[in-house]
């Protein structure tokens, strides 16, 4: 069978500034539009057997039992068109003790969504659910069978929506800084406010930033804390049976991040050491997975979660003349149900618990217009369970399984453009990538097999693309 997910997107954007004497003014205008196409005609057969694992035995390695045998087939035709339009307006003006800015957005959306898929499954010949092909009932003692000619599907969403909105959005922000003797300091505290037409939500979010950089060389340190609104878009609103819930409300965040920098020397070139620790309370979440390349909402509010960890990075000159840098995540995201705390809490689809990069650069000694990248990143599994009866989506509470480790191994070549006629442009290179280098097989996610009780179900893991080159042009005019 064949898969084609497409997305194409159309982007048109003006801007006018003007200057004054003591601040700036500007107004901007911007139109989207985005169609998406998701066609899938998908048979598969499988057959499920146990292999023999008795070193001893004369089978050693051949099959003792088979566990399934069956087909599945999977039909989707799902098309999606979105215009958003917004005009914004914002101003700025700057005085002795800081800077003000506020502004306003106005933003319009037209979305055409038609959803159809369905999914059958066939086990030994009996398509799930199963049916028998008779109806027998006894009418004055006499049997009757009546023929049942449908095929049921394990699974059916067919749906068609139009959906318009119309969202106001607002902001005011005040920065000030004042000096002392140890250090300068610099704060940043404003208001960010919307408004949903569609839902009659209105939401005002107040977030504060503290700078703190001391007359010593080379060290500073900033504390934040804010409340954000993720206000739902079309695909949050969407429930697994095609139906819009308008009602589904904005998820909530409560942001609370401390962060150092610290400047130094190595070899005699600058480095620059950051770390970020970070604490957020999650409210009125919408639940979600993620099936393939897909994001898929549960559109209801019904559960709370938090994500807590830390980040560190550090670049610099490791090859003089170059930028190369190592980062390591350490973090934990999880959620739980607000309407049942017993089941405790449970993994969110992004909680792969760490993440760790390297990304370097050199030259040929007699020719820096010549460079070579390397890239190494290796990060956990991400958490997953079986999927939920007919819904095509995991019951966040059954997320007990973990996929194997992420890792990928890039290289690139770049080669910077000189001569009399690119002395027009700033600068100009191209540049070839080849990702995944090494092939390494990372799994994007996982097809459960059903057996014929429907009650036992096998994961077969979906792989990334092995191998992939990229050709680059870049300009800088």
């Amino acid at each position: 069978g064949q898969e084609n997910f497409g997305y194409d997107t159309q982007f048109l954007a003006t801007k006018f500034n003007t200057l004054l004497n003591q601040g700036f003014r500007s107004f901007s205008a911007t139109g989207f539009h985005t169609t998406e196409r998701e066609i899938t005609d998908v048979i598969g057969y499988y057959r499920i057997s146990e292999l023999n694992n008795d070193l001893g035995s004369d089978d050693f390695g051949e099959i003792s039992q088979v566990r399934g045998v069956g087909a599945f087939q999977e039909y989707r035709r799902n098309f999606l068109d979105a215009y958003i339009v917004n005009a914004k307006y914002h101003e700025g003006r700057f005085f002795d003790q800081g800077k003000l800015n506020w502004g306003a957005t106005v933003q319009g959306e037209n979305i055409y969504d038609r959803y159809k898929e369905w999914q059958r499954i066939d086990s030994a010949g009996y398509s799930l659910p199963h049916r028998e092909n008779t109806l027998d009932s006894v009418v004055d003692g006499r049997l009757y069978s009546t023929p049942i000619t449908n095929l049921e599907l394990y699974s059916h969403v067919s749906a068609t929506q139009v959906l318009t909105n119309t969202r106001f959005k607002a902001f005011v922000n005040w920065e000030g800084k004042w000096a002392t003797d140890a250090g300068i300091w610099t704060y940043n505290a404003g208001l960010r406010s919307q408004y949903a037409q569609l839902n009659g939500e209105l939401r005002i979010s107040p977030r504060f930033r503290l700078y703190y950089k001391p007359n010593q060389q080379g060290r500073t340190f900033t504390i934040a804390a804010g409340l954000y609104d993720q206000y739902p878009f079309y695909r949050e609103m969407r429930q697994k049976d095609g139906a819009l819930n308008t009602a589904v409300q904005s998820q909530n965040a409560i942001h609370l991040t401390a962060r150092t920098d610290k400047d130094f020397e190595l070899w005699g070139r600058p480095f620059v050491w950051s770390f970020e620790t970070y604490y957020k309370d999650l409210n009125r979440v919408n639940l979600y997975d993620v099936e393939n390349v897909r994001i898929r909402y549960s559109a209801q509010n019904n559960a709370i979660g938090r994500v807590y960890g830390f980040d560190s990075r550090i670049n610099g000159e490791f090859v003089q003349g170059t930028d190369s840098w190592f980062t390591f995540s350490l973090f934990k995201a999880e959620e739980r149900s607000v309407e049942d705390f017993v089941q405790g809490w449970h993994p969110r689809p992004s909680d792969t618990r760490f993440n760790f990069a390297v990304y370097f650069q050199d030259y040929l000694p007699n020719d820096p217009t010549t460079r070579l990248s390397l890239t190494l990143m290796v990060g956990g599994g991400f958490p997953f369970g079986p999927d939920g009866p007919g819904e095509g989506i995991s019951d966040p509470w059954e997320r007990v399984f973990r996929s194997p480790p992420y890792r990928r191994a890039d290289i690139g070549f770049i080669k910077v453009l000189q001569g009399k006629w690119t002395e027009q442009f700033e600068e100009i290179w191209i540049s070839a990538e080849i990702f995944n280098l090494l092939q390494a097989r990372n799994t994007v996610s996982y097809l459960w097999v059903r057996d014929i009780s429907a009650a036992g179900q096998y994961a077969v893991p979906n792989y990334m693309t092995n191998r992939l080159i990229n050709l680059k042009m870049h300009i800088d005019l």
